[in-house]
């Protein structure tokens, strides 16, 4: 009987068993379907998927850009053209 057992076990439940193993075969599938859906699903809402890479803020590099940039614009017309397009674009919460 304790070897039925185990071998019942074993078959059944072990992290070897075909339903473990056929579970972890869909699931996969099934997140695909899931992602699959969800962009179907927007795109009828005219909705369009756009991946964009950008400088990494982060990386010293991209620090001394952005100074430089901004040391370029100060004093000019353009600065405030630049302030008064992001403060009309973006919401600034309150303290």
């Amino acid at each position: 009987m304790g070897r039925q057992v185990a071998r019942y076990f074993r078959d059944t439940v072990g992290p070897y068993s075909r339903g473990d193993m056929a579970q972890s075969r869909k699931a996969p599938a099934n997140d695909a379907n899931k992602f699959k859906r969800y962009r179907e699903a927007k795109q009828r809402r005219g909705m369009r998927l756009l991946r964009v890479w950008v400088p990494d803020p982060r990386r010293p590099e991209c620090v001394a850009e952005a100074a430089r940039q901004a040391e370029l614009l100060r004093g000019r017309g353009e600065e405030r053209e630049a302030l008064n397009f992001i403060e009309a674009a973006f919401e600034w919460p309150e303290a």
